[in-house]
């Protein structure tokens, strides 16, 4: 019999085994990170659409409560703030001062393998712009800075030396920069309005529900700090406030808004959103501010509001309205809003175009003529992606 001879080891089909279990491993690595990635993507288009998990959010059955719901809200994603006036200096000359500050939360690292809350930061960004309404001319002032959200018991914004702050009755604005400075107080004339149902304040099909406040008509006194001199104003304005956590919706390309205050002693804010392809919202709340500081809504049907006029940038080519109309049925109230300057297209914190400023307000009410003053603000028109 033969002996039998030794086997040799088959070192090419181990190679083969140890390839096709490293293929397999790697098949399976992949996988669980695809699903891991579309879970998150999947996680932060509803957090998009329905407002970040880890923030509170505007529920229509809470409605504010005053003065509580003065002070800042931490626990929501975004904060924003406006204050304006059209004051006038002791040689009768007009100015606008808007005042605009955001804070946003924003993540800085998804938490894709762990539970719990990804780290956030929060970011402020603050503009103020002032119009000399005589020639036109005006200037802007931006300031940004990261940090902690203010959980004081009443409003109270700092970023560097800016600063916005509640003082007793009194709403106090502060800051400089190198062109641009104010030291500005505001007292208001009429009780804190509360928007839409108890300040809940849902903006229609292609708009994002807000909590939505503001003292609609305020007596700002104080310095306006602009080219070379220091000039003491005083005049009518108006303060505004509003938070969520809430993004715009996928399909909205930007927004309107436009505040006005009449010498009838009405006030009047819209806020409409528009979609990707321009067409504005149909059902976009319009808030009347009545005499008696009482609140009421206007649906879309209740109001018309188109723009007449428009004028384009030559540094971004965006095609921006400049001139409105607005009909209220209700009252026989036609309004004619114009833009005092055109060419208000500035670059914010955040480097988005957008134009807003001081217009002129004419027309009739109820029969009887009105003039006033608004201010505007349009975003999403320059092409570049409207963000939060």
């Amino acid at each position: 019999m033969a002996a039998a001879q030794p086997q040799r080891p088959d070192r090419a089909g181990a190679r083969r085994g140890w390839a096709s279990a490293a293929a397999v491993a790697v098949a399976v690595v992949a996988a669980v990170g695809l699903l891991a990635l579309a879970g998150w993507v999947c996680r932060a288009a509803a957090d998009r659409a329905r407002g970040d998990a880890r923030y509170a959010v505007p529920d229509p059955n809470l409605g504010l409560t005053l003065p509580r719901d003065l002070a800042s809200h931490p626990h929501f994603r975004v904060e924003r703030h406006w204050l304006a006036t059209l004051a006038q200096d002791r040689d009768k000359r007009s100015y606008a001062v808007l005042f605009r500050c955001e804070r946003l939360a924003r993540a800085v690292w998804p938490a894709l393998f762990r539970r719990g809350r990804a780290p956030a930061e929060n970011h402020f960004a603050a503009q103020l712009l002032a119009v000399d309404l005589a020639d036109g001319q005006f200037a802007v002032a931006t300031r940004e800075t990261d940090g902690a959200a203010d959980a004081a018991d009443a409003t109270d914004i700092r970023l560097g030396d800016w600063r916005l702050w509640r003082d007793g009755l009194h709403l106090r604005l502060a800051g400089k920069d190198a062109t641009l400075g104010v030291a500005l107080k505001a007292l208001p004339e009429k009780k804190t309005a509360l928007f839409g149902r108890n300040g809940y304040h849902w903006r229609g099909r292609d708009g994002a529900p807000v909590y939505f406040l503001g003292q609609p008509r305020v007596a700002v006194d104080g310095a306006l700090d602009w080219r070379g001199r220091t000039r003491e104003v005083a005049g009518p304005g108006f303060w505004e406030y509003e938070f969520t956590s809430y993004g715009p919706p996928a399909g909205t390309q930007g927004l309107d808004r436009l505040t006005m205050a009449l010498n009838n002693n009405h006030e009047l804010t819209l806020v409409a959103p528009r979609r990707r392809d321009g067409a504005p919202c149909l059902d976009a709340p319009l808030s009347v501010v009545l005499p008696d500081g009482e609140t009421l809504t206007l649906r879309g049907g209740d109001y018309e509001f188109k723009p007449v006029h428009f004028w384009t940038s030559r540094a971004s080519h965006a095609v921006y309205p400049v001139a409105w109309t607005l009909h209220l049925e209700q009252y026989q109230a036609d309004l004619n809003v114009t833009a005092y300057a055109a060419e208000l297209e500035i670059a914010p914190p955040g480097g988005r175009p957008v134009w807003e400023g001081p217009c002129r307000v004419e027309g009739t009410w109820g029969g009887a003529p009105v003039r006033g003053f608004a201010f505007a603000e349009l975003t999403g028109y320059a092409r570049r992606p409207f963000k939060f």
